[in-house]
Formats: C-alpha cells, structure tokens, sequence
C-alpha cells in the first residue's frame, strides 16, 4: 500500500520564488510530504528511457555510431547497414540475459518471460540426454552379440518416450514462468498505481478516496494473476 512520509514544517524550507506566494499555499508547501521534491524529472526520465532503448538495441550507441562510420569506410557496409548490425548485436546480448518474447508451446503466440538463452539451454541439455541414453542402451543391447530388430525398436521406444517427457517438462516449466511473470508486471503495476494516488494525495486528493481505488486495482489485479494461473494450468501437460 502507500504511504505518506510528511516532513515538519520547522523543518521544509521554501525554495526559489515560493516565499513571495500567498501564506496559506506557503503553508501547504511545507506541510507536502517530501516524496514530490524527489521525483524524476522529464528530463531524467528521458535520458534513462535512451540508456535502456540503447540497451536493448532499439536505437544505436554513439561508439556504435563511430563503428559503423568506420566500417562504412573501410567496408561494403553502408552506415545504416552497419548501425543495424551492431543494434542487432545489442539485442541479442539483451535477450540472451534478459526475458525475452518467445512462442508459447501450446499457442503459438508472443509471451514475455522465460529468456530465449534458458530455453535453447534446455533444449541442448535435453538433446545431450537422449543421446546419452542411447549410447548405454546400445552398449547393453550389443553385450551378449548382435543388436536385434527388437532391441533396436524396444530403444526407438524409450527414446520416444523420453523425449515427450523432456516436452511435457520444458512446457510446465514455461507455463510456470508465464505466472511468475504476470505476478511481477501486476505488482509493478500496483506500485506505479500506489505512488499516483500518494503523490495525489500530496496536492489533495481524499485519503479515503485514494484507499478505495487503491483496494479496487488490488483487487483487479489479483483476479488477472488468478485467470492467468487458471490459464497455465490448463495447458499443463
């Protein structure tokens, strides 16, 4: 929920051209809550949506930049092929540690959460497994002689069986993650809700009011993390 953290008026001072507005908005400003005065400015926020784009490849590093004019120069490479290039490299070490929209098993459609690395990871591990298996197989089955027809299908079997295991457990593993994901973006929705109400509140905004749309996206939000926890266990293997 969220809370207020008022500081004494002894103890706020006013600031720039504030000492010439009328009293009772002098005593408002030094009555506030002090959580205003920290907030981002558009500017700031700005500049870290650049970084973060950057980092995720959306747009193009300024030693990038000087890259791809060099490459354009010393290269077949135009400027804009090569920025694309390196922006292309940026996502992709993005994705590989961070969660990454990926197919759903059982849909097919775009879900963010459970990184595209960890996926091929278990993929690999999962190849590694039945081929592992079928090696120890082999060796038993040519112990005592020739490997027969049915010592050949009997292994076919296993190995077809193993790998819908592998299936099944890479898909409620996915769908698991699907849920954890959905709990954090509600959350960090809950918390962008509960520092509008607070700063809300700051300015005059009734408390009551602010409790009772606060408990409504609560409650909104517990009911989607529900349907979605509904939703992945119906698609459980």
């Amino acid at each position: 929920m969220y809370k207020q953290t008022p500081k004494s008026p002894m103890l706020k001072a006013l600031k720039g051209n504030q000492g010439k507005l009328p009293q009772q908005l002098q005593d408002a400003i030094k009555a506030a809550p002090e959580s205003p005065a920290k907030q981002t400015t558009a500017g700031e926020f700005a500049y870290e949506k650049s970084l973060k784009d950057k980092e995720m490849g959306k747009s193009t590093k300024v030693v990038d930049k000087v890259k791809a004019a060099y490459d354009a120069i010393t290269t077949d490479k135009t400027y804009a092929e090569a920025k694309k290039g390196y922006r292309k490299a940026a996502k992709n070490a993005y994705n590989a540690k961070s969660p990454a929209k990926v197919k759903d098993p059982v849909t097919g459609s775009k879900v963010k959460g459970y990184a595209k690395s960890d996926l091929k990871v278990d993929r690999v591990r999962d190849k590694q497994e039945r081929k592992e298996t079928k090696s120890e197989k082999l060796a038993t089955a040519k112990s005592d002689g020739k490997v027969t027809r049915l010592e050949k299908k009997g292994i076919r079997e296993s190995q077809a069986d193993l790998k819908n295991k592998q299936v099944a457990k890479r898909n409620n593993k996915f769908q698991d993650q699907k849920v954890r994901d959905k709990k954090h973006k509600e959350s960090t929705k809950l918390r962008v809700k509960s520092k509008k109400l607070n700063d809300a509140v700051a300015v005059g905004l009734d408390k009551k009011e602010a409790q009772n749309k606060m408990d409504k996206a609560v409650t909104k939000a517990n009911k989607r993390v529900a349907k979605s926890t509904k939703r992945a266990e119906s698609r459980k293997f």
